[in-house]
C-alpha cells in the first residue's frame, strides 16, 4: 500500500480521485496491483479549486523467489565441502537459519572444510536493482562425524577341529579388519 501525498500551492484540503477521473477515494491509501495514474485537486480555505494534477503510482514486479539446488546431498562430512545454488538475475543475499550471510552476495554460497557450526537451514533472495524477491526454498545442511572405525574379529582353529592344540598339530590365525565407520578409506 502507498499513502498518495500532494502539495497544491495554497490548498488546504485535497480530494483524490481513482484513474477514470471521477470517482472518489474513501482515503488516499491505494494499493494498486499494476502502474496506475491517481488525481488530486486541492481546495483552498476560501472554496477555491485547483486544476486537478495527475499523481502516477509506479509498480515494480519483484522478482521470482530463487530456487535452490545443492551439490550432493543435504548430509555432508565434517572437512567436506559444498556449494548451494540459486537461480535468478541480480544481487543474491543468502541466510542462514533467517540470518543474513554478510558478504554472501553471489548465486551460488560454498561451504569449504564444514564443521558443526554449518549445519542449519539456509536460503536465499534475489534483488533486481529495485526489488527484493520472496525467500527462496530452504535447504537443510547437517554436518555429521563421518570419521573412519574399525572392528577386529580374531579367530584361532586347529587342524583336526577339536579347539584343542595337540602336540605338533597346525594352527591357523585369521584377522579380520572391518570399516564399521561411515567413511571410505583409500
Amino acid at each position: 500500500s502507498i499513502d498518495l501525498t500532494a502539495s497544491v500551492s495554497g490548498s488546504s484540503f485535497y480530494i483524490f480521485y481513482g484513474s477514470d477521473q471521477t470517482t472518489v477515494l474513501a482515503s488516499p491509501l491505494v494499493s494498486p496491483e499494476t502502474t496506475t495514474d491517481y488525481y488530486v485537486q486541492g481546495i483552498s480555505d476560501e472554496g477555491c479549486y485547483s486544476p486537478i494534477q495527475r499523481i502516477t503510482v509506479t509498480v515494480n514486479a519483484l522478482p521470482a523467489a530463487p530456487v535452490i539446488s545443492i551439490s550432493g546431498t543435504s548430509a555432508i562430512c565434517e572437512g567436506s565441502s559444498m556449494v548451494l545454488t540459486a537461480t535468478g538475475i541480480g544481487t543474491f543475499q543468502w541466510y542462514k537459519n533467517g540470518i543474513a550471510i554478510a558478504g554472501a552476495v553471489n548465486s551460488s554460497y560454498e561451504i569449504i572444510a564444514a564443521s558443526s557450526s554449518d549445519a542449519g537451514v539456509y536460503s536465499a533472495t534475489v534483488n533486481n536493482g529495485v526489488c527484493t524477491s520472496l525467500q527462496s526454498n530452504s535447504v537443510a545442511l547437517s554436518i555429521e562425524n563421518c570419521s573412519a572405525s574399525f572392528t577386529l574379529v580374531k579367530a584361532v582353529s586347529d587342524s583336526d577341529g577339536d579347539g584343542k592344540a595337540q602336540a605338533d598339530e597346525e594352527l591357523s590365525y585369521s584377522l579380520t579388519v572391518k570399516n564399521t565407520g561411515s567413511s571410505k578409506i583409500n
